[in-house]
């Protein structure tokens, strides 16, 4: 295993996992995995057959060896055996840590030694009076430092060295006060200087939470800063899947964003009937979003804020985005919302690891 430490950024959300790093070139490079992580051997649940599957083992509390499957795309029937990613309890289990660690050999790190950031919503990363709950933060840094053991024979670990947390929203917001660029081969941050010294209300929409950060001189104004749980793309697609599922049951996520996105339906997968369901997926949306943001509207005054901001992975399907932008005319959505959150935390990473 190599001595040189490696910094990267993980945003593990309940949806997907996005990744960055900084490439031998300087330049940031960006992964992408679902947040697919199963309980057991591939073998056990009878998806042997499934090439998009990593297979891991880890300890648990006890001291025993459990053994959990990541999936890069799941198949017929293969979704009812995942665990569950929308719990609180999640990120400090075995499950998350195999999936941060199965990230992490996505983006080509086995046998490498790491610095590692990952992002926590902003209402559990910080106590309801902006304490930081530490408690929170040192079990999930604890958690995410165990190894974990790939089965492939051959392919080594990945060991994390250090973890630092940070919350979503902030981080997002990060990813623009800082300026990257490449010179020469290596990166250097500058300050943004208009979005230093002004109030800026920062909407993260993510796969679980919609994540509300109020920011002011740069800084997270903790105790105003709301999350507003099953708020989401996981809720948006519960409810296409309920208006669909009289066609048919089996309509995997994947699917389902493309019909989020198009707004087309094939009725059955042995005939070539489609239909337009480009309303019920409006509804659907808008029914998600609405009810979340008259929860933030009713604690947060929208008319404070010299900038409204919109990030988060949901924010990628043209759809949502568009209905997002209907609903909050006023709000600006950033370059590549997906990212923004791994991309402020990496150079929140690099700008802390630089000062030591």
């Amino acid at each position: 295993m190599s001595d040189e430490i490696i910094t990267v950024s993980i945003d593990d959300g309940h949806f997907n996992n996005k990744g960055q790093i900084i490439g031998k070139d300087g330049h940031i490079i960006s992964y992408l995995s679902p947040s697919y992580v199963m309980n057991g051997s591939n073998s056990s649940f009878g998806v042997m057959g499934n090439e998009d599957t990593s297979e891991f083992t880890t300890l648990d509390a006890q001291g025993n060896t459990k053994t959990f499957t990541t999936f890069e795309r799941v198949r017929y029937g293969e979704e009812e055996n995942m665990v569950e990613t929308q719990s609180h309890e999640y990120l400090h289990s075995e499950a998350n840590r195999v999936m941060v660690h199965s990230m992490l050999h996505k983006m080509g790190l086995a046998g490498k030694k790491v610095a590692l950031i990952t992002t926590s919503p902003i209402r559990r990363y910080f106590k309801a009076n902006g304490e930081v709950d530490q408690q929170y933060v040192d079990k999930r840094n604890a958690n995410l430092m165990q190894p974990v053991y790939p089965a492939l024979e051959g392919v080594e670990p990945v060991e994390v060295v250090s973890v630092v947390q940070i919350p979503e929203a902030y981080a997002a917001f990060l990813s623009l006060l800082f300026d990257y660029r490449v010179n020469s081969g290596k990166g250097q941050l500058k300050i943004q200087q208009d979005y230093k010294s002004v109030d800026i209300l920062l909407l993260d929409f993510g796969g679980q939470t919609l994540d509300a950060g109020v920011i002011s001189n740069a800084q997270p104004m903790k105790a105003d800063c709301i999350t507003a749980e099953g708020v989401g793309m996981l809720a948006v697609n519960e409810l296409v899947y309920d208006e669909l599922k009289t066609y048919r049951r089996k309509i995997d996520r994947r699917e389902i964003m493309d019909i989020i996105e198009t707004g087309k339906f094939r009725t059955s997968r042995h005939t070539d009937n489609v239909i337009d369901v480009s309303e019920t997926v409006g509804k659907s949306i808008r029914k998600v979003y609405e009810n979340g943001l008259h929860n933030i509207k009713s604690k947060i005054p929208f008319g404070d804020f010299d900038m409204i901001l919109g990030a988060g992975g949901a924010l990628k399907n043209p759809t949502v985005a568009r209905t997002i932008s209907g609903l909050i005319p006023e709000i600006k959505l950033i370059d590549e919302p997906m990212y923004a959150n791994a991309n402020g935390g990496l150079k929140y990473l690099i700008k802390m690891m630089s000062s030591k």
